[in-house]
């Protein structure tokens, strides 16, 4: 009869969980708005279970629960999962750029040890134990990733998972994700034979000085289509090989190729620097330093030609290895650019000690700057705490001339976007670089 009865009540929390999501979906979709779900994860959960027990478990879990309401907005709503995990109902959002400010909010609120009220052997003493929750965080939205209660939790389960097995304190869910879970094998073989044989593109775009409106540099972005096969993100393969040991393979052909199609382009346009994005786990590599070396001294790069990037996310995962690392590249004579800020976890005594000579502004902000105050002030306060710290600024995701003058007026000093251009082939780049030549000279 216990069993029967725990669970009913087992069924009766879903259930509840359920009717609160649909209720506060009925009401996105009234008012046309974007609904997040954050499920959370304490790391430390089941080291706390074995030690105190399932009743301090349950304690503990429905008084972080307290302690997140009440940090949180009065519309937003935490409830405990079955599981002994944690969902946050978000919602009233204008735009999805906004969940990752909320999750950042949850991250900074469970930062320190948490302080759980316990009763002591009297009923009447009690003691406090701090308990190190190390949350991680799965994302899904409404209406972009589902829009019923009970696939919108699915998908931010598996955003939770994936955000376990790559180690990292948050992920939005995409439908890669899927894709990833259904072949892995298959993308694991083909992947190491493509490596082997070279079968990638690169895709080059430009970023433009908001000063003079000439490029200034371009990033090399990677692409793989396998013939007959489903086609993937970047951030899908590039997972895959951080996972079975291929990174560094991978990351040694793009900086190869990378600088060999570069010293390929026309001498007269001047020798445009080149941007190789990296991951935590091949910065921490201990050939890194050397190997982009090697590139270098390969294809005739100088000092500066190289910018190396990392996402503000990736520098946390080892932050003193990264830290020493970064530093050995940019004395080595790489510039370093530290990808999608904003959206990460970075404290102002971290930040300080970043050995960068540029941030990006992530896309989410900047898409938003002219709709939307909180991003403007966003936007606004990056660029110039950048500049005192003697940084320059790029603006990703700029697909408007609107925008582009607004960050123009703000002081921003790169732009990159579709509406500067967006990635092209060798051939392509080639091509628009000269366009640019010819316009010029028939211009004067």
């Amino acid at each position: 009869m216990g069993a029967e009865l725990d669970i009913q009540r087992l069924c009766e929390i879903q259930a509840a969980i359920h009717q609160l999501i649909d209720q506060h979906l009925d009401e996105a979709k009234a008012g046309q708005q974007n609904l997040c779900l954050l499920v959370i994860e304490l790391g430390s959960i089941d080291r706390v279970t074995a030690r105190h027990g399932y009743a301090f478990r349950y304690s503990l879990l429905e008084q972080y629960a307290a302690h997140l309401q009440a940090s949180i907005r009065d519309k937003d709503m935490v409830r405990t999962l079955p599981q002994g995990r944690l969902v946050i109902v978000v919602p009233g959002l204008k735009h999805a750029a906004q969940t990752t400010l909320a999750a950042n909010k949850i991250l900074r609120l469970s930062a320190a040890p948490f302080k759980v009220q316990r009763l002591g052997k009297e009923a009447s003493i009690v003691q406090f134990q701090h308990v190190t929750l190390n949350p991680t965080i799965g994302i899904a939205l409404f209406p972009d990733h589902a829009d019923s209660s009970a696939v919108l939790l699915q998908k931010a389960e598996l955003a939770l998972e994936n955000a376990r097995k790559r180690g990292s304190l948050m992920e939005m869910y995409c439908e890669d994700q899927n894709a990833r879970l259904v072949f892995p094998w298959d993308v694991e073989r083909d992947l190491a034979k493509s490596i082997e044989q070279g079968d990638f593109e690169l895709a080059f775009q430009p970023k433009i000085s908001l000063t003079t409106g000439e490029p200034a540099s371009v990033e090399a972005l990677i692409r793989w289509n396998r013939p007959g096969q489903p086609s993937l993100s970047p951030e899908v393969f590039m997972q895959v090989a951080d996972e079975t040991g291929q990174i560094q393979a991978l990351t040694k052909y793009v900086i190869n190729s990378a600088l060999r199609q570069v010293a390929e382009w026309p001498q007269c346009w001047g020798r445009l620097p080149v941007a190789v994005n990296l991951t935590p786990s091949v910065i921490q590599s201990e050939g890194l330093v050397d190997l982009v070396a090697d590139a270098r001294s390969i294809w005739g790069v100088g000092e500066g030609g190289l910018i190396l990037e990392v996402t503000e996310s990736g520098l946390m995962e080892s932050p003193a290895l990264i830290l020493e690392r970064l530093h050995q590249l940019r004395q080595a004579g790489n510039r370093i650019s530290i990808d999608d800020f904003g959206t990460g976890y970075s404290s102002f005594s971290y930040f300080k000690n970043i050995p960068a000579h540029e941030l990006k502004i992530d896309k989410s902000f900047v898409t938003h700057l002219l709709s939307n105050e909180a991003d403007a002030k966003i936007v606004r306060t990056v660029i110039e705490l950048a500049h005192n710290f003697g940084l320059k600024v790029v603006a990703e995701g700029v697909e408007d001339l609107a925008t582009l003058d607004a960050l123009m007026d703000l002081g921003c000093d790169y732009a990159q976007g579709y509406v500067i251009s967006k990635p092209l082939s060798q051939a392509d780049f080639i091509a628009w670089m000269n366009e640019r030549e010819q316009a010029q000279i028939g211009a004067s």
